[in-house]
């Protein structure tokens, strides 16, 4: 079942990254620093109607940065796929997609780990 979804960028990356899509494949480190990797993550918190621009910014920031070791297959996949909405969003820093049970499910683990790695 296919669901579509308008994912504004930075009040889905405020409540942990709940964006999804496809996933790139990527090539972005696998043995980032934690405190690193939370900034990037997290860059976007806050901030409302931030834009493309802004939005790409933090998706090449993360791209650059990567993952810490231990990120489970499911939520490397929606760190992909959080990469990809990112970097490939609109004018508007939305993005509209058709979205899989499978792919919700890869950036709710990825939501889950950004939430546990990133308390303050």
């Amino acid at each position: 079942m296919r669901r579509p979804l308008i994912v504004v960028l930075a009040p889905l990356i405020a409540a942990a990254g709940l964006l999804t899509g496809c996933g790139t494949g990527s090539n972005a480190p696998q043995d980032a620093g934690v405190a690193d990797f939370c900034d990037a993550a997290t860059a976007l918190d806050g901030e409302e109607n931030s834009g493309a621009e802004r939005a790409h910014e933090v998706g090449e920031q993360l791209d650059r940065v990567g993952t810490p070791e231990g990120i489970s297959e499911q939520a490397r996949e929606g760190f992909e796929i959080q990469v990809d909405l990112l970097t490939s969003s609109g004018e508007d820093g939305a993005d509209e997609r058709d979205l899989s049970d499978d792919e919700l499910n890869f950036l709710t683990a990825y939501s889950e780990f950004v939430s546990s790695t990133c308390t303050a």
